[in-house]
């Protein structure tokens, strides 16, 4: 299997000419055009007929964008290209969203960490202007949103490039893997009271610059929703 060096990290690809493509859109800009397939394929040593067939798999990544009458252009490599493939990957191996819990709070933990070990003060304002907001409604849309926004901040609050990737990348399977607890959660009027108070709590160890305690507020929050499920 080839390997495609991104950064530091490897993006791994099932066979040579997938993996020299990637390489080569990597080396792009977003919104630059292409050669024709003519000319690509002859510069890669390969068919229009094999070429072709990989560009219709990057475009449905979203990675590139064919326009009819004007040629081939990179879109880049984005969150949302990496949550398609990972969809996919899921509904054909036939692993469950639900599965994907324990990822997120691997994910959580980690920003959680990351976010009091940096003390950006001006994202952690974020976090506590989102668990403000948890505090000051009992409206279900509106705490399920305060809900999201607090989680996203922490990610922000991490200063890691890689952990907010991979969290927008993951956004929209596991929103579906918890979004049914969460909602569950908010109906549930006695445990509103709760959940504020976890949340806050994340909050405060952040803050305090406890890595420690960050992660062990995170695992409460999560062992919590675990128990009333």
């Amino acid at each position: 299997m080839d390997k495609l060096e991104w950064g530091s990290e490897h993006v791994l690809f099932d066979d040579n000419l997938t993996a020299r493509l990637a390489d080569l859109l990597l080396s792009l800009r977003p919104g630059q055009k292409l050669e024709s397939e003519r000319e690509l394929a002859q510069r890669l040593g390969v068919s229009r007929t094999a070429l072709r067939d990989r560009l219709v798999q990057f475009e449905a990544l979203g990675i590139v964008e064919r326009r009819t009458g004007s040629g081939t252009f990179v879109k880049g490599f984005s969150p949302d290209s990496v949550s398609l493939s990972l969809s996919l990957g899921l509904r054909n191996s036939g692993v469950s969203t639900e599965s994907l819990v324990s990822v997120r709070v691997a994910l959580e933990r980690q920003a959680a960490r990351e976010a009091a070990a940096t003390q950006d003060l001006v994202a952690l304002a974020h976090v506590a202007v989102a668990a403000k907001a948890m505090s000051e409604t009992n409206d279900e849309a509106l705490l399920l949103k305060a809900d999201i926004d607090f989680h996203r901040a922490v990610f922000e609050a991490s200063k890691s490039p890689s952990l907010i990737f991979f969290a927008e990348a993951l956004n929209g399977t596991l929103a579906r893997s918890v979004s049914g607890r969460q909602q569950r959660i908010w109906r549930l009027k006695h445990d509103i009271p709760k959940i504020r108070e976890l949340h806050w709590e994340i909050y405060r160890q952040m803050a305090a610059g406890s890595e420690l305690g960050a992660m062990a507020a995170m695992d409460a929050h999560f062992d919590w929703l675990e128990d009333i499920d």
